[in-house]
């Protein structure tokens, strides 16, 4: 069963990927349908496989200036599928959240011992690497280190 889903004229992004029914006029004369074939789930090639992911059609499809209706069927291009720029940055800006949140925890934990900072435990490794209290601190690290996923 044939649906339709809005792209850009511009670059062949997808604007809309809310599978219509049949291919409306067009309001914004930058825009075109795709019309797609959804297998039984409602899915195709034209979603996003991963949360960065950014969906396009090519090779971009040439319309009149004046159609209000523009309708490409997809078998005459493909989807291409690229991770977002952004993503690379939204996931650094995430393992910093998560590296304070550890950092200030280990702070924390530091403080409830006798050696009262994690400054002193990294003086003690630096004097007695093999030492117990050491040891308990590298630990304790390690273990909110996986916890916060670093």
């Amino acid at each position: 069963m044939t649906r339709y889903i809005k792209c850009s004229r511009l670059n062949g992004l997808i604007i809309d990927d809310t599978l219509r029914e049949r291919a409306e006029e067009l309001i914004t004369p930058n825009l075109f349908w795709v019309a797609v074939e959804p297998d039984a789930q409602g899915r195709g090639d034209w979603q996003r496989r991963q949360p960065s992911d950014v969906v396009s059609f090519a090779p971009l499809p040439t319309f009149a200036d004046d159609a209000a209706n523009p309708v490409i069927p997809a078998r005459q291009g493909s989807w291409q599928h690229q991770a977002d720029a952004a993503a690379p940055v939204l996931q650094l800006r995430a393992r910093q959240d998560n590296d304070g949140v550890m950092r200030a925890r280990l702070a924390q934990w530091c403080q409830s011992q006798p050696e009262g900072s994690e400054q002193a435990f990294i003086e003690l490794g630096i004097a007695q690497p093999s030492s117990a209290r050491y040891q308990l601190y590298q630990q304790a690290l390690a273990t909110l280190k996986r916890e916060h996923g670093l």
